[in-house]
């Protein structure tokens, strides 16, 4: 098994959350379009490739720990979800060392002491909602009735931590291949299309453990 990082910037808006359900089902797709039906078969048996949620660049979701119930633990402090991946990093040292356990409120602790002393800027989004039309396919009109769509323009970046059996060359190419045809929802028109780069190398392999 090979692990790697998958980087994106997405290009249009994207209609569909990086899910990692959802971007295995638009990978197993790309496969059969690339490769053919019958190999994504010979492969679906087997945990060919799995993919974690798509993670804003620099950041990995807060992990739970034991409450910490001591002075200083406002609101704003409670409903980060998000923290910078180094953090998340140092706390998993911090387990593997010996420095914390899942029964003290010690890692808690130095999460809110982070967050006490420093703020989490993440990068912004323009959120759109747009009406259309909503078509009756018997009678082919819209006899008047809209429907709205969220649509969410960034220049984030995301991060896809992954690991497969494939050859590189495999999963390239299908990469290649969903970024130009689009991600998910409406990408028949425009949406869901990026840029990207997968890593091989990336330095926090070390820290990958899924599957």
């Amino acid at each position: 098994m090979k692990y790697a990082k998958l980087t994106i910037k997405p290009k249009t808006p994207f209609l569909s959350l990086l899910q990692s359900d959802t971007i295995f089902g638009n990978f197993a797709w790309g496969y059969r379009y690339v490769f053919g039906e019958k190999e994504l078969k010979e492969k679906l048996p087997s945990n060919f490739i799995v993919f974690s949620d798509g993670f804003i660049k620099g950041y990995l979701p807060r992990p739970f720990f034991k409450p910490y119930l001591g002075d200083g633990v406002n609101k704003s402090i409670k409903k980060t979800s998000l923290l910078p991946e180094k953090i998340v990093f140092d706390l998993i040292d911090g387990f593997n060392e010996g420095k914390f356990d899942l029964h003290s409120t010690t890692s808690e602790a130095m999460v809110v002491e982070y967050l006490k002393n420093n703020d989490i800027n993440l990068p912004g989004r323009e959120v759109s909602i747009i009406q259309k039309n909503a078509i009756n396919r018997l009678t082919d009109t819209t006899e008047g009735r809209l429907y709205t769509i969220k649509e969410e323009y960034s220049n984030i970046e995301y991060e896809i931590y992954f690991y497969t059996s494939l050859e590189k060359n495999e999963v390239e190419k299908v990469v290649d291949f969903i970024s130009k045809r689009g991600y998910g929802k409406d990408k028949s028109v425009g949406k869901g299309r990026f840029e990207f780069e997968i890593d091989w190398d990336f330095e926090e392999k070390r820290y990958c453990k899924f599957g």
